[in-house]
């Protein structure tokens, strides 16, 4: 009994130990099954749909297989399959695992799909686990639904899976932007295409990214930070932007660009340079107003010339840049004026209607005078560009003031000369204008007989008797005049000389012996007056009123003056007709043109010379000095010893010549169509 027992128990353990060493035998031999039931998922989903996110993100892939022993496992093959109802199927190898040496390969799609991990594993008493870590490509370009179709090889053999749980797969590839929220330092919010000055600082918040699938709505799922890197562009540089809970923010600066406005748009830089991807494009535009509105005074006019110290001006603003929908505005325009040295302070213009352009009248009091008043505004637009303009000088005109010397008033003048008169000595201008002057005899001409400030006119063909000579002058704005009278005298020539006999037949003999007395004197003593008076006139050309020549001390201090100057000067010796004569043993020693002190042309003859000769002589005579006053007495001797040295040399021809010599290099000429009738103005 106990034998028989034994026997049993030994078969009994015989054929346990039989069956558990054949595979597929048993809970852990081979399968008595057909196929090997298995289950796949990705992360755990296990739908038998599921969906990726393409980018940078692990996708876990699990599979489970039932009724296999992993020590039976040679190795794990996994291949991808593209679904696709127009060109058919298609099969990529994926990857393969060597369970005796745990090593993987990925036999394709590297940089599409990525194999960063493999495990498998069993514990007692369960199925075979594989885990794979996957990654996606961002713009997958082959087909959006594909199918992984795992492989084992157990003893040698590819064991028959059943398909009850297939990895089936969507890519979604594309990202869309989300509207972010652009806004100022004050976290004001700013709308595309608003205008702003350069150098802003703005903040680009809630950049968020959602996944879009091909053909459905938006994906619910989004890529997560570590995915990519984000960049925004401002079409000049590129700024990273920072994840901060759950989306990108960015500090973004307005840059300084020669091109009035700026684009955002957003780029995604994957982790990986072999990983492409695509992104819904985002963009977002800044116009850029840097200019500050243009200031310019209409009002007054070009040379700012006003009549009266209340006056208006005309002031437009206009703003800038025309494509920016920024307006002036009316409460930021200001002015101020300037009265003598003092400012006033800013004065605010009424408010204006905001337009692209205002145009603004004002009125001011100023100052009388040239450089006492001045104008400037400045005017700021909405986004804080300042502009002042320059400073207008405004000229309020002070007419000018005419007298007429004591000297010329009923002044009596002979025929045989010439009116020299010279504007300066009438005319009084506070403002220093620039002025016409017009000179008439009334009763002569209506016409002007000079337009220069001197006037010369022989006084040859005009009338004996009293004439109105009228002086008319304008500084621009305004004219004034003045009139005072002359007494023209002739001199009666030879011919009109009355002889004894008429004097006889016009008086009688009653008065016989007084003309014989009278023709006597005429015959001795008018010939030497004359002769007097034809020299006196070569070398002077003007009228001397004896009421207001020099006194006596004056006259002989003034020779005195000038025979010290003579003897001591090396340059002059007595003698000749009419002045002291040149010594010329250091001949030519000054450093001015005699042809331009004399005002003269180097073609001048000696009429000519001796001419302006005269007008100087006349000029700087010391009963004129004495009467006009314009320049000391030392100046006027140092004047006379320089025109009565030119005169003696351009007066000499040998001299003259050798004098042209010495300045042949030099271009002295004198526009005389500039020159008025009497010559340059040597006062």
């Amino acid at each position: 009994m106990l034998s028989r027992a034994l026997a049993i128990i030994l078969t009994s353990t015989f054929l346990f130990l039989l069956v558990a060493a054949v595979p597929g035998t048993g809970a852990n031999g081979p399968s008595t099954r057909a196929l090997v039931q298995y289950s796949g998922s990705i992360d755990g989903d296990g739908s038998g749909m599921d969906i990726c996110l393409a980018g940078f993100r692990q996708y876990n892939v699990g599979f489970t297989f039932n009724d296999v022993l992993l020590s039976y496992v040679q190795s794990f093959e996994m291949d991808l399959e593209e679904v696709s109802s127009i060109s058919g199927n298609t099969i990529h190898r994926l990857l393969a695992y060597d369970t005796a040496n745990s090593s993987l390969s990925q036999l394709s799609l590297a940089g599409k799909v990525d194999v960063k991990e493999l495990t498998i594993s069993q514990e007692p008493s369960e199925p075979v686990n594989v885990n794979i870590s996957l990654f996606f490509h961002l713009e997958w370009d082959m087909e959006t639904s594909i199918r992984l179709l795992p492989r084992l090889i157990v003893n040698g053999s590819i064991a028959p899976l059943d398909t009850t749980h297939q990895v089936s797969i969507t890519i979604w590839g594309d990202l869309d932007v989300t509207t972010p929220v652009m806004t100022y330092e004050n976290g004001s919010r700013i709308e595309d295409r608003a205008t702003l000055r350069s150098g802003t600082i703005l903040t680009l918040s809630g950049l968020k990214f959602n996944y879009i699938h091909p053909t459905e709505s938006f994906s619910v799922f989004t890529p997560i930070s570590e995915e990519m890197a984000v960049i925004v562009n401002d079409t000049v540089s590129d700024h990273p932007s920072e994840y901060i809970a759950d989306s990108y923010r960015n500090e973004l600066m307005l840059p300084k660009t020669p091109s009035d406005k700026v684009t955002f748009t957003v780029r995604v830089d994957g982790v990986r340079s072999d990983w492409l991807f695509r992104v819904r494009a985002w963009r977002f535009e800044v116009l850029l107003d840097d200019v500050s509105p243009i200031i310019s005074l209409k009002k007054p006019g070009k040379d700012m010339r006003v009549e009266d110290e209340e006056f208006q001006f005309e002031v437009q603003f206009q703003d800038q840049p025309a494509q920016s929908p920024i307006l002036v505005n009316g409460s930021s325009l200001e002015f101020r004026i300037k009265r003598g040295s003092t400012w006033s302070v800013w004065t605010a213009i009424p408010d204006q209607e905001d337009s692209r352009t205002i145009s603004y009248f004002g009125t001011v009091k100023g100052m009388m005078g040239a450089g006492n008043t001045s104008l400037q505004f400045r005017a700021r637009d909405t986004l804080g560009n300042l502009n002042t303009s320059s400073i207008y000088p405004i000229h309020i005109n002070v007419p000018p003031t005419l007298i007429v010397p004591g000297t010329y008033q009923d002044s009596v003048w002979q025929s045989n000369r010439s009116l020299s008169l010279d504007g300066l000595m009438f005319v009084f201008d506070p403002d220093n204008d620039e002025l016409g002057y017009e000179w008439y005899i009334e009763d002569v001409d209506m016409n002007p007989l000079s337009m220069n400030r001197v006037f010369n006119r022989s006084l040859f063909n005009i009338d004996e008797g009293k004439h109105t000579v009228r002086l008319v002058v304008s500084d621009g704005s305004t004219e004034r005049e003045v009139r005072f009278n002359i007494t023209v005298k002739k001199v009666k020539d030879d011919g009109e000389k009355q002889t004894l006999l008429d004097l006889l037949r016009k008086e009688g003999a009653l008065y016989f012996i007084i003309p014989i007395a009278l023709l006597l004197a005429i015959i001795v003593i008018v010939p030497a007056i004359l002769i007097v008076h034809r020299r006196t006139r070569d070398d002077t050309d003007f009228v001397v009123d004896e009421n207001n020549t020099m006194s006596n001390s004056q006259a002989d201090e003034m020779a005195r003056k000038l025979r010290e100057l003579y003897e001591t000067s090396s340059t002059y010796t007595s003698g000749g007709e009419n002045a002291a004569e040149v010594d010329l043993s250091t001949e030519f020693d000054f450093n001015y043109n005699l042809y331009e002190l004399l005002g003269l042309d180097r073609t001048a003859s000696p009429q000519e010379i001796k001419k302006k000769y005269r007008d100087q002589a006349a000029f700087f005579h010391p009963d004129r000095v004495a009467q006009h006053k314009e320049i000391n007495l030392e100046t006027a001797i140092e004047e006379m010893i320089k025109i009565n040295k030119a005169k003696e040399i351009l007066l000499n021809p040998e001299i003259r010549a050798r004098y042209d010599a010495s300045i042949s290099d030099m271009d002295f000429s004198i526009d005389m169509n500039d020159m008025g009738e009497g010559g340059e103005d040597w006062g």
